[in-house]
Order: structure tokens, then sequence, then C-alpha cells
């Protein structure tokens, strides 16, 4: 239910809300995962903070308070992507072109629900910062992950990870665009990564939803994913175009993505895949109607998660895999 403040009434006295700001009547407790109720000390923190920013502020600069901070930093948290990668080790044996499309959407998608409880920020890297971990798969081989800040203004990440007994290559860089808009905050996810099959020769390029966090003044505090994503193949000829999106004043449900496949050029649809990315997502095929589920985000935690494992990062280490990387 929403309440009001004496501090939020005031501060929208001077603040014009974007239309981005609009939000559904969030009932606090439903999805305490993604919310965040502040004791408050904190909480007068926070709105004193809030006071001195104006809508539209770029937020990179701005230094926030510890306690909606994770303790890891943004090349960290970039490393979930692969808390699922066995969904990709075999995907250079998978004959039929569909299929592998699929794989790898259902890996994308597989991607969000690795969160700390609430809501929370990672920390900025600091210029020339570095990440590095592996997760070891046996006989799948091993994949190793390597991240640096390479710009500090604007804040530019740059990633690779590689699996060579696997055949797979990703490469991305991110630039994240914080502003505050009112009622929420938004940190935009500019950037591209692209998957490179080697054996096959295909490309798997893909952009990234953007964060907001809601209800900083008026209503329910809760971190949410939106925004239009696309995953395509040009050397299959599929692509995934996909929203996600999150309950409005009048329809809709939290953590949802719907979209669909279709060749590239083509408006007509292949499949469609929508549901929640923390829950279930299902697949339709156009053509029959038939409707399976793609997504198990609960039996796939139990399936095919792996922790990430630290290893030191030295010269002699890096040179085996990394000389090929195109960052």
């Amino acid at each position: 239910s929403r309440c009001s403040s004496a501090a939020g009434q005031a501060f929208f006295g001077n603040h014009e809300m974007s239309s981005i700001d609009g939000e559904a009547d969030v009932v606090a407790g439903e999805e305490p995962e993604y919310e965040e109720k502040l004791d408050e000390q904190p909480k007068s923190i926070l709105m004193a903070m809030i006071r001195q920013l104006k809508t539209g502020m770029d937020l990179s600069r701005v230094t926030l308070p510890t306690f909606i901070l994770e303790p890891r930093s943004f090349l960290e948290k970039c490393s979930d992507f692969m808390a699922h990668g066995r969904l990709i080790q075999d995907i250079a044996t998978t004959s039929d072109p569909l299929e592998r499309f699929l794989t790898v959407t259902r890996w994308y998608l597989c991607g969000w629900h690795f969160k700390p409880p609430g809501v929370k920020k990672p920390y900025n890297p600091i210029l020339g910062e570095v990440f590095h971990c592996k997760w070891d798969y046996g006989d799948g081989g091993t994949t190793y992950y390597l991240a640096e800040q390479v710009s500090h203004h604007p804040p530019i990440s740059a990633f690779h990870f590689v699996n060579r007994k696997a055949g797979w290559i990703l490469n991305a860089a991110i630039n994240p665009k914080s502003k505050f808009l009112g009622n929420s905050a938004a940190s935009i996810m500019d950037g591209q990564a692209s998957l490179h099959i080697l054996a096959l020769g295909e490309t798997y390029t893909f952009n990234f939803p953007s964060y907001y966090v809601r209800g900083l003044l008026i209503g329910v505090m809760r971190m949410e994913i939106a925004g239009d994503v696309q995953i395509s193949c040009k050397e299959t000829g599929f692509q995934w175009t996909a929203s996600f999106t999150n309950r409005g004043y009048f329809k809709g449900e939290n953590n949802s993505v719907s979209g669909k496949v279709t060749r590239i050029g083509s408006k007509d649809t292949i499949c469609k895949i929508d549901g929640r990315w923390d829950r279930v997502i299902k697949i339709t095929d156009k053509k029959t109607g038939a409707s399976n589920v793609f997504l198990d985000v609960e039996a796939e935690k139990q399936k095919s998660f792996m922790p990430l494992v630290m290893i030191a990062l030295t010269h002699v280490l890096l040179q085996p895999y990394c000389r090929t990387s195109t960052l």
C-alpha cells in the first residue's frame, strides 16, 4: 500500500516527476526479496541525499550511503551471467541452428535471478580495477572470466569469458548510466556482448535491460529490471526481440519478460517466449500453438548453477587463454 511523508510531499513540490516514474500500487511484503525496508536513521540519510538531487541528474559522481551497496564491485556482479554456464557448454555440438539459438536465449534468461535480497547496488569499480575467476566443468573444460574497468568518466567495464574446450568466447563492454528520476533511480545498461561459437563461425550479439529502484520517496522501495533487449545471430538468421516489464496500474506482473523469435528481417513469429525471469518462462510454437516450459528457474538452480572460484591474476596464467582477446 502507498504511504506518503512530509519530506516526500515537500520534495515533489520542487521536482517534476519523469513520465517513466509512474509506478503500480505495489503491496509491501508481497515480494520481500526485491524490497528494502529502511529503519529511521538510514531513511533520514537517504532523504537528506535525495533533497540535493534534481530530476535527470547523473548519479555516477554521487556518493551513495553504504547501506544500499552490496559488498562487491560491478565487475564481479557481471560474472553472475556465467552462474549457469553449463547451459551453453555443448552448444558447438548441437546440430540444429534454431535449437542452438534457443539454447543461447535460455542461458541469457537464466542470468537475472542471481542477486542479493532487497535493494542493493554494486560498488563502482576504480579505473584499472580487474576481477578474475573461473568455473570448472570437469570434462567440459574450464570457463575463465576476466573483467577490467577501462574508463572512469564515462564508466566503462570490459569483460572476457572463454572456454576453449567448449569452443566459445564471450566479449562485452558496458557503460552504465545512472539517473535520478524523482521517486526512482535508473541504471541504464548501455553496451553490447558477443558470444562467438568458434567451430561454427557463429556470433550471437545481445544487449542488456536496465535496473530501476522504485519508491525512493513514496511507496515500496524495490528493485526492478525493465527495457527492450535483442539477441541476434546473422549466421543462423534468427533473432529474439523482447521486453522486460513490471506490473502497471491496471495489468501486468512484476519480473516479467515477453518476446518472439523471428527470422532476421521478418515479422513472422516462429515462437513466443514469455513468463517471469525469476520463476517459470514458457515457449509457444506459433504454428501448432503448443506451449511448454522453456525455463524453470528453481529447477535450473539445482541442475546447472555453479558458484565461481576466485583465482590469482598473474601474467603467466593469463597468457594461454587471453592472448586472442579482442577487448
